[in-house]
């Protein structure tokens, strides 16, 4: 999974925090979190309250680019 213009601060078993910083691009392995792809994994605002992502699997916040090709 590519986070472009988001920091990955934080990475645990049910979620991925980011930070918003213009000019970085973070790339993680989410097979490496879960081999299956079978954990409903959200992805939230570093020290907010704020979801991007609810489940991964199911998509996201309209506003966020979010392409779910299999390679």
């Amino acid at each position: 999974m590519y986070f472009v213009g988001f920091r990955v601060m934080e990475i645990d078993n049910s979620a991925i925090l980011v930070s918003r910083e213009i000019d970085i691009v973070n790339v993680i392995s989410l097979k490496a979190l879960d081999a299956k792809l079978s954990k409903h994994v959200k992805v939230k605002v570093f020290q907010s309250d704020k979801i991007l992502c609810a489940d991964i699997a199911a998509g996201c916040d309209a506003g966020i680019f979010y392409d779910r090709r299999e390679y």
